[in-house]
């Protein structure tokens, strides 16, 4: 190989090294606000990705308002005949469905909310209440077609309302407690299991 050539490579090689690293630059930049925050999220001790929290919180919302109501069911009627326990069971296996399925599309909204959650909060705010309506109706139609196709319609109004109610809520705690591209653990649990279970004594209530 000529002297040229080595040259030339070397080059490139030096030339890729700086790109990579300018754009390492700028992803931190873009990810945290400031150094105290960069310094905040290096200090937590259990961080939970935006796609994971976000998977995490699809499943809490699928699954338990779902099963909260089969309990309602359960308590608010007596009788024990073949056909009521098994709407029960099937009301079981839809809740259980709609958790692995808001469990799946939260991978998916994940990183699109985290997006989003970079917005400016007078262009943020409108669009999360069409989002939240869009997974909760599309996890709640997926874990109605999962319970063997039954509960797909109950599922997407269900899930939508649920959806366009809790959404929105998450969104903007989770924009305001992230650190990075993560929130701390301690901070995740008390925000998505609060807001479902206030979904869930709301259903209760009814």
């Amino acid at each position: 190989m000529a002297a040229t050539d080595v040259e030339d490579v070397s080059t490139q090689v030096r030339l890729d090294w700086f790109l990579a690293q300018n754009a390492e630059t700028a992803r931190l930049r873009a990810a945290y606000r400031s150094d105290l925050e960069k310094m905040e999220a290096e200090l937590m001790k259990y961080p939970i990705p935006a796609a994971d929290a976000y998977a995490y919180f699809g499943s809490f919302l699928g699954g338990i308002p779902l099963f909260t109501l089969t309990l309602r069911s359960l308590f608010e009627d007596t009788n024990t005949d073949s056909s009521k326990v098994g709407l029960l069971v099937l009301m079981f296996v839809v809740a259980a469905a709609s958790s692995a399925a808001g469990f799946v599309s939260g991978k998916v909204v994940g990183p699109i909310a985290l997006k989003i959650e970079r917005f400016r909060w007078s262009t943020m705010l409108p669009l999360l209440p069409v989002i939240g309506f869009i997974w909760g109706a599309v996890a709640g139609t997926a874990g109605g077609l999962l319970a063997f196709g039954i509960g797909a319609i109950f599922g997407f109004f269900i899930g939508g309302f649920l959806g366009t109610i809790s959404v929105p809520l998450f969104v903007i705690v989770h924009r305001l407690m992230k650190r990075g591209e993560s929130i701390e653990l301690r901070h995740f649990l008390p925000l998505s299991f609060g807001i479902v279970l206030v979904l869930c004594a709301f259903i209760f209530s009814m």
